[in-house]
């Protein structure tokens, strides 16, 4: 039969974010040498395992690739425009927006991973806190979420943990994402009590 509707989902934000990256040779054109020694390192950094990082991490980053040396232009200015470069070439995933701005995504599989720890059929796809979460005291969230398609933000913790190496910043950009990307609606406003649609669990 055909593929159940959330594996689409996932190929269609894969398939989104692979539209980002375009031929890399691009970045050859008039890139400030400066910018051409970040974006090695970031391919280091990326092979060594690196899926992210903080905006202030790229800008010590920058610094050290000696950026910030064009008379009259900001330090910020300069890395803003390299970085919507990048994206635009596939070599990030950046966003100049409020919250998402911190956040310089290296190797979009780690986006593509967050989704699907959401964006899943539970007992085809187990995570490993899945069973904790069904028996502890958010196991009500945990029905809402894969029965009725409604993501409370106390889940956020247990689908995205400390323990897995994300921050409660990440957590809301990792939202913030999905519902620029589509594949969440955020249902109130109320950060507390914040619930999210995800119509591909429909």
């Amino acid at each position: 039969g055909s593929p159940p509707v959330h594996d689409d989902s996932i190929k269609m934000l894969r398939d989104t974010i692979q539209r980002l990256a375009s031929d890399q040779q691009h970045v050859h054109e008039k890139a400030p040498i400066e910018w051409l020694r970040v974006r090695d390192r970031l391919a280091d950094m990326e092979n060594q395992g690196c899926k992210r990082m903080l905006y202030s991490e790229l800008l010590k980053l920058a610094t050290e690739c000696g950026l910030g040396n064009i008379d009259n232009l900001p330090m910020e200015m300069e890395v803003t425009a390299m970085l919507e470069k990048f994206h635009d070439l596939g070599t990030v995933v950046w966003y100049n927006k409020p919250k998402l701005k911190d956040l310089v995504v290296l190797n979009p599989q780690w986006l593509i991973d967050a989704a699907s720890t959401i964006i899943r059929n539970p007992k085809l796809h187990q995570m490993a806190n899945d069973p904790q979460i069904q028996s502890g005291c958010m196991k009500s969230a945990w029905k809402s979420l894969f029965e009725d398609a409604v993501l409370d933000i106390n889940m956020l913790p247990l689908l995205f943990p400390d323990n897995a190496g994300y921050t409660e910043d990440e957590r809301t950009q990792i939202t913030l994402l999905l519902e620029m990307f589509g594949l969440m609606v955020s249902l109130n406003h109320d950060e507390k009590r914040q619930s999210w649609l995800v119509p591909s669990l429909l």
